[in-house]
């Protein structure tokens, strides 16, 4: 149920990012990082990509490390002002997020997933 719901959050970010490519670049640029484009398709791929294979359980452990470190920098360049109330919250709520993701590093993807059924399938 956990990966499902964060999987949830990653997916609909990564949706309203494909939906909305102007407005997200613009946000990007309005921080002042460099090579946008590649900013921008690495960040959709990573949140796509992630959630998918939350979602399913399949490279979860992988999956959330990705996830984790990507929220982790998203904090870190978008929301450092932590002098302002809004940004304090947003920037602590991306590390507990992230603090979630890496529960998944040391527990897995649990029983209703590929990466336990490969791993019980491969066992002689």
């Amino acid at each position: 149920m956990g990966r499902v719901l964060a999987a949830s959050l990653f997916f609909t970010s990564g949706t309203q990012m494909v939906l909305n490519s102007d407005a997200t670049m613009n946000y990007i640029i309005s921080h002042g990082l460099p090579w946008v484009e590649l900013a921008y398709c690495s960040t959709v791929a990573i949140l796509l990509l992630g959630s998918f294979s939350l979602f399913i359980g399949c490279g979860t452990r992988i999956a959330a490390l990705a996830l984790g470190l990507f929220v982790i920098t998203a904090a870190i360049v978008f929301h450092h002002e932590v002098s302002i109330l809004q940004e304090r919250q947003l920037f602590f709520s991306n590390l507990a997020i992230s603090g979630g993701l890496f529960c998944f590093i040391t527990t897995g993807a649990g029983r209703l997933s590929i990466d336990f059924w490969i791993s019980h399938r491969l066992k002689p």
